[in-house]
């Protein structure tokens, strides 16, 4: 459940109910993983990234932005089946 009321932007408190609803707690996800890089919204990439150490000795980015511009960065993606 989103404490202590929902704040913030639309997609943002979408993100976070699907978290919650997938049987994830972002709580304990962000008090146990560290953001070691903060790249703060530019106009010009038309999205913002951290990238956080998770328990087991991973990196892991976290991007949002611009869904043209999130995808054209990519280099793979994983989808729900091999089609």
């Amino acid at each position: 459940m989103l404490r202590p009321s929902e704040k913030g932007s639309k997609t943002e408190i979408a993100a976070l109910k699907l978290i919650e609803q997938a049987g994830f707690n972002y709580e304990a996800i962000r008090e146990s993983s560290e953001i070691t890089h903060k790249y703060p919204f530019s106009s010009k990439r038309k999205r913002m990234s951290v990238i956080v150490n998770i328990p087991g000795n991973i990196r892991r980015i976290y991007v949002k932005g611009a869904s043209e511009m999130v995808l054209a960065s990519c280099t793979q993606w994983r989808k729900k089946s091999n089609d």
